[in-house]
């Protein structure tokens, strides 16, 4: 081996614990940047098909709600005159 490849290799050993520390720190940056750019990317779909949604039923009508609250009344009725 070349003089040059042996002083290359003896810096790689010397240095191993930093350059792997280093490697780890761009590695679980990645994985960050990673999940934040598919969180991102979610997102703006879910809002976007939220938006699509209500843009479609902007209009339609709301259904009537009806209860018959009779009985309670008789019964609050009954309390009333029994005092």
């Amino acid at each position: 081996m070349s003089q040059a490849k042996i002083d290359y290799r003896k810096e790689l050993k010397k240095n191993r614990k930093k350059i792997l520390k280093k490697e780890k720190r761009e590695r679980v940056l990645g994985y960050c940047v990673g999940i934040l750019i598919a969180a991102a990317i979610a997102g703006w779909v879910g809002y976007s098909a939220y938006g699509l949604y209500e843009e479609a039923h902007a209009n339609d009508p709301l259904p009537e709600i009806s209860a018959d609250i009779s009985s309670v009344e008789d019964y609050l009725t009954d309390l009333n005159t029994a005092e």
